[in-house]
């Protein structure tokens, strides 16, 4: 009975460490995980980020020489940039009323975004938001006549080759955690294993000296703790 009682102790004790292990490398290569999805977006958005700023740079500079800035004029001079491959460009005063607008007709409408309320206070912003494989980028600049603000330029771009990328690396993170989590459970398992067989033979051999046969020996092998108690314990014996 005792015997029994001990096995279901050790047991016990054996899993509790082994899961105690197990979930605290799981949490380890969970945060891991993370970390690096999070990192890779942050690198790509901000090559994304540089991307779009030039842009809307690209476009103020055009605009900025115009001494009349209106829908007409505006729209002559998006015509002429080559280079301006986004979703929707748009085109505000200084009051952030619409003068161009490259998708839903919108020409004369207030576009307060807070991109273009940034804007209009001298700032070059960009905005970013990842969601179902796509980046869904935003940005924004000043446009100077003369050292002063009369209005912004506002670019949207809808990236799915870049978030799809981004997408497919997560997904290969992901795989290399669960693969890493299932190597640790593996060597957790079999390291409890072998640590529980050479303690089961320590107490097997207390158990034949129990019965009178002193002239028992363990052989534990190794070089660690185990081996020092099975040396200890013939050393007892002998004496």
């Amino acid at each position: 009975e005792s015997k029994a009682a001990y096995g279901r102790g050790y047991g016990k004790t054996q899993f509790r460490y082994a899961m105690t292990y197990v979930v605290i490398t799981s949490v380890v290569l969970l945060v891991l995980n993370v970390y690096c999805s999070i990192a890779c977006q942050n690198l790509f958005f901000e090559s994304k980020k540089t991307s779009m700023i030039e842009k809307c740079l690209l476009a103020s500079d055009e605009i900025s020489t115009l001494e009349v800035l209106n829908t007409s004029t505006v729209s002559t001079v998006i015509g002429q940039i080559e280079s301006l491959k986004v979703n929707r460009l748009l085109v505000t005063d200084q009051t952030g009323c619409t003068l161009y607008d490259s998708g839903p007709a919108a020409v004369g409408a207030y576009a307060l975004f807070p991109e273009i309320l940034s804007a209009l206070d001298g700032n070059d912003v960009c905005s970013w938001r990842y969601r179902n494989g796509t980046i869904d980028s935003r940005a924004a600049a000043p446009i100077y006549y003369f050292g002063t603000i009369v209005g912004c330029v506002y670019i949207t771009d809808y990236d799915a080759a870049l978030g799809g990328l981004i997408q497919s690396l997560q997904r290969t993170i992901l795989v290399i955690t669960l693969l890493m989590e299932i190597v640790v459970m593996i060597c957790t398992i079999a390291f409890s294993n072998t640590f529980s067989r050479r303690l089961n033979r320590i107490m097997a051999s207390m158990r034949v000296i129990r019965e009178g046969d002193y002239s028992h020996k363990v052989n534990m092998g190794g070089n660690d703790e185990l081996t020092i108690l099975g040396n200890e314990f013939n050393d007892l014996t002998e004496r």
